[in-house]
């Protein structure tokens, strides 16, 4: 599932504007499909082995994407992960994803079926998450109500190397 790397670095984009917005700087965005296809170029393996939302964060920090990565559990580790510009990797396998990709609200599904999806939470609100889909800003963006947030995988805040020294 490369939706899990194309998420993050999406999440990483997001990250790297919002800093360079607070400070006046320039920013610089990667492109996720290049960054796959490098990937795919020293890993071939990638394609057919599947993602799980762990061994993605393992192999984005083996390639230096990354420098680490931290479980966090409660809504308040949550938002001050986001508050550092740290976004968190996470996904959900009961998620409706055509009403997401229709109204940009993310619901469970009503059928019991099982989609599993990897996205990124980049932000939050009064009301809930503002979560990036891997597919990108264009049509990725979408809301997650605070109620909901039991229902996502684990929760990854992502630590990233070339903007440590913003975070201090």
């Amino acid at each position: 599932m490369a939706c899990s790397r194309y998420g993050a670095i999406h999440a990483i984009n997001a990250q790297n504007k919002a800093v360079a917005e607070r400070d006046g700087m320039r920013t610089y965005e990667y492109n996720p499909e290049v960054m796959w296809e490098n990937y795919l170029k020293l890993n071939a393996m990638a394609e057919w082995e599947g993602a799980t939302l762990q061994s993605s964060l393992d192999q984005m920090v083996e390639l230096s994407l990354i420098t680490g990565y931290t479980r966090i559990r409660s809504q308040e580790d949550m938002k001050a992960s986001l508050l550092a510009f740290k976004p968190i990797l996470t996904g959900s396998q009961n998620g409706d994803w055509s009403y997401v990709r229709d109204y940009k609200s993310y619901r469970l599904r009503s059928d019991g079926r099982i989609v599993g999806h990897i996205f990124c939470i980049v932000g939050f609100d009064g009301s809930g998450w503002v979560a990036l889909n891997s597919y990108g800003p264009a049509n990725g963006v979408f809301h997650i109500p605070y109620e909901l947030t039991d229902s996502l995988f684990s929760r990854y805040s992502m630590s990233d190397s070339r903007d440590a020294h913003l975070f201090a």
